[in-house]
């Protein structure tokens, strides 16, 4: 994060440890809240962020008291990524500095630019630039809010019976070939994550409500029982 004052670093002897004082954890100095769900942010990222998180929550979970509630029991929260930091620059995921994702890109760049919460790292973190949509961002092609914070919807708010028929939905997606090459493909938790930002918005592989629709009727179905009926969106 850019700073106005003089910046004083300690003496370090490779670059490695240069670029971890330089992306040293902030603190939170922004937050707010919406159906249970604490969206924070440092310092210097866009109040319009905060406000296109907060209304992203709402969008998503108005239909979902209780999933929004089994989400607020496990301290579910989203984090905004500064456009001008690497994520391992937010507290919980500092702890990644130095390692890659499991597609090898380094955490310490800026290739990651998103995280969906789990059990036990119930953060979702999601950047800056994507949601206030900078003509800059280098994943315009994305709704990245939609896709990672999916992945939350999942891992903190299904019940197990929701659990097991998206299992279902998905092994028989794999064995109609649907979306055949699509990232979605991948495994259950990326098929309801990637169709998640399909139905709200825009996806650069799967565009659009209407073409989960047409493509997996039954996976479209399901959606709605979560999200209710699909609004406009950003597909295009």
């Amino acid at each position: 994060m850019k700073r106005s004052a003089l910046l004083v670093l300690p003496i370090v002897t490779a670059l490695s440890d240069l670029n971890a004082v330089l992306q040293a954890e902030e603190p939170y100095t922004q937050s707010v809240e919406i159906l249970g769900i604490t969206i924070k942010a440092q310092a210097k990222v866009s109040p319009r962020a905060l406000a296109s998180a907060k209304q992203n929550v709402q969008r998503m979970l108005k239909d979902q008291p209780d999933l929004a509630a089994r989400m607020a029991m496990k301290h579910a929260s989203v984090a905004i990524i500064p456009q001008n930091k690497f994520i391992t620059t937010l507290p919980e995921f500092a702890g990644m500095s130095g390692r890659n994702d499991s597609n090898g890109n380094a955490y310490d760049s800026f290739k990651v630019r998103g995280a969906g919460g789990v059990n036990g790292q119930p953060v979702t973190a999601v950047s800056e630039e994507n949601l206030i949509r900078q003509a800059n961002d280098p994943f315009k092609a994305e709704d990245i809010f939609y896709h990672e914070f999916g992945h939350a919807i999942m891992n903190l708010g299904f019940s197990d019976s929701q659990r097991l028929e998206w299992m279902r939905i998905y092994d028989r997606a794999k064995q109609k070939n649907f979306f055949r090459g699509a990232f979605a493909m991948t495994n259950a938790d990326e098929y309801w994550a990637e169709l998640t930002q399909s139905f709200f918005g825009v996806n650069n592989e799967i565009n659009g409500a209407e073409t989960v629709r047409r493509t997996d009727p039954e996976a479209f179905e399901f959606l709605k029982t979560i999200y209710g009926p699909p609004s406009r969106s950003r597909a295009r």
